[in-house]
């Protein structure tokens, strides 16, 4: 037990060190008479500075490192995979493409924010840009999560007419609108900045009216989610209790037996992707809501400790995405399976008609 809070001590936790008895002046890019009117300023003052004197250890640095270069990697290959996997729905292959685009993309995010969140601690159009294209990407995650579940919704309510409805037009149209509304949010919010604080830290440089966009945005989305799976559950339920009474021995109800199976695989595989984002990046998002009810925390250093938890788990969810994806999908494990025969091999990809893969390619390819 206690080697294991010993990791979690590591994975978690970062330190505030003396300003006079440490080097973290030398690692920040701070002007020299910043750094010695901190030095030199009473504790009230010290206090409020709450990213001054944060800094990761060499474990966790490295552990944060490594998480973001896995997301990174992972979700790329599934971009590769997914593209390939002919056999998947239209508008399926576009939201997880979608999806695991918007994840590489944090992946890098993180990766890149947890080299310089301890090095530049100062206010600049770097730090701006920084946790702007976090906050973008974390909108963008959330109403990619939305756009799949209200595609699901129309798919098993409207079975015969959703491919009028949900055509490549109006797809690109809702994919396009996904990436760019959230620029204009991101870009509004951080307008709203505190411009007396000069710290590099989004709870101290971000304003109560930016946050109040965040957490309005967020609730607003991840309530509508949560009423879509109810809806998804509570269409293929009546679809089996409608057939379930005559469906013993009655070869016309065939029909309706395959439709009824389709909407509960189709139910259970929005859930397996929606789950994870909901326990994971919910509390993240709750945050945003706390921050903006509760000014006190911006200037708590602990409070720092527990919005970088949550933040971890909310990563946490980039890296299950994949997962999820190869678990539910055949065909994406058939694709996956091909890249790695072919890396074996000093290819990118493997023919399917290669001996190695004659077992799996029609299984692949069916689903």
């Amino acid at each position: 037990m206690r080697i294991l809070s010993d990791a979690s001590h590591l994975l978690f936790s970062a330190t505030w060190v003396q300003p006079a008895s440490t080097l973290i002046g030398t690692n920040r890019m701070d002007p020299p008479n910043a750094t010695t009117v901190q030095n030199n300023s009473s504790d009230d003052e010290d206090s409020d500075c709450v990213i001054c004197d944060y800094h990761l250890s060499v474990g966790m640095k490295t552990i944060r490192v490594l998480l973001g270069l896995c997301i990174m990697g992972s979700n790329s290959v599934m971009v590769v995979a997914v593209l390939r996997a002919h056999s998947l729905q239209m508008a399926l292959r576009a939201l997880l493409v979608n999806l695991a685009l918007a994840d590489a993309l944090m992946g890098l995010a993180f990766t890149y924010l947890t080299l310089v969140v301890d090095v530049w601690t100062d206010f600049s159009l770097e730090c701006g840009i920084r946790y702007g294209s976090l906050s973008y990407l974390e909108i963008v995650t959330l109403y990619s999560i939305l756009i799949f579940s209200v595609e699901k919704v129309i798919t098993l309510a409207r079975p015969l007419t959703a491919d009028q409805l949900v055509t490549k037009k109006t797809l690109a149209v809702a994919l396009t609108l996904l990436w760019l509304l959230p620029v204009a949010m991101t870009a509004i919010a951080y307008e709203m900045r505190d411009s007396q604080v000069t710290e590099c830290y989004f709870s101290r440089f971000t304003g109560t009216g930016a946050f109040l966009i965040f957490a309005s945005i967020n609730v607003i989305a991840v309530a509508f989610v949560i009423v879509c799976q109810i809806v998804i559950f509570v269409i293929a339920m009546i679809q089996v209790n409608k057939i379930a009474p005559t469906m013993v021995g009655q070869a016309e109800n065939t029909g309706q037996v395959t439709r009824s199976r389709m909407s509960l695989k189709v139910a259970v595989t929005t859930l397996t992707v929606v789950a994870p984002f909901l326990l994971c990046s919910t509390p993240l998002l709750g945050g945003y809501l706390y921050l903006a009810v509760h000014p006190e925390a911006r200037v708590s250093k602990s409070y720092l400790q527990v919005i970088t938890i949550k933040f971890i788990f909310a990563m946490l969810n980039c890296a299950v995405d994949p997962i999820v994806f190869t678990i539910r999908l055949r065909s994406v494990r058939f694709e996956l399976k091909r890249i790695v025969h072919g890396a074996t091999k000093g290819r990118l990809f493997v023919s399917v008609k290669d001996p190695s893969l004659a077992a799996t390619s029609a299984a692949g390819m069916r689903t």
